[in-house]
């Protein structure tokens, strides 16, 4: 199933791009990271049971026009393939 963020996958997300590599995040750096309030809004998650399994969220960059990027399109290997990464993104 795919949904917006929700108060308490701040977790299950964190396990996840560890899992992924980005092995220099730790719960408070995350929670800092989740401070601007399009990443928690803007966010996409892929659940399979009770798990996040892919997931991404945007960022506004400083630059004249305020555009976005989306950050961290990740899913667990085992999940890859499947389009999940397409599905957060659109």
């Amino acid at each position: 199933m795919q949904r917006r963020y929700r108060l308490g996958d701040e977790a299950g997300w964190l396990e996840l791009l560890l899992a992924c590599g980005f092995d220099e995040l730790d719960p408070e750096g995350f929670e800092q990271y989740l401070r601007g309030p399009e990443r928690r809004e803007g966010s996409s998650v892929v659940v399979r049971g009770d798990r996040i399994v892919a997931a991404t969220f945007p960022s506004r960059q400083d630059s004249p026009r305020h555009t976005g990027v989306l950050d961290f399109v990740a899913s667990y290997p085992e999940h890859r393939g499947l389009g999940l990464g397409r599905a957060v993104c659109v």
